[in-house]
């Protein structure tokens, strides 16, 4: 296992699409997996609450489109 995958900072890589490439083991039990890896695959909305997996999708498209570094959570 590499040295990132064993990080405990939260890290999800993600593509354009949403889907899930890559997390930390940190970031897996955070979420409730258990499984090495079994978050891959997975759609980034997935994770988020019903209510907010919309509007999150239209961030991702808007991104898409103009990518350039900018603060994610800011309020937490």
């Amino acid at each position: 296992m590499d040295a990132v995958g064993q990080t405990v900072a939260i890290v999800i890589a993600e593509m354009a699409s949403g889907k899930i490439v890559f997390a930390t083991r940190t970031a897996e039990q955070i979420f409730g997996y258990h499984v090495r890896g079994e978050m891959v695959g997975m759609v980034i909305e997935d994770l988020l609450p019903e209510q907010v997996r919309l509007k999150h999708i239209e961030h991702r498209k808007k991104f898409a489109l103009s990518p350039k570094p900018r603060p994610i959570a800011r309020h937490v």
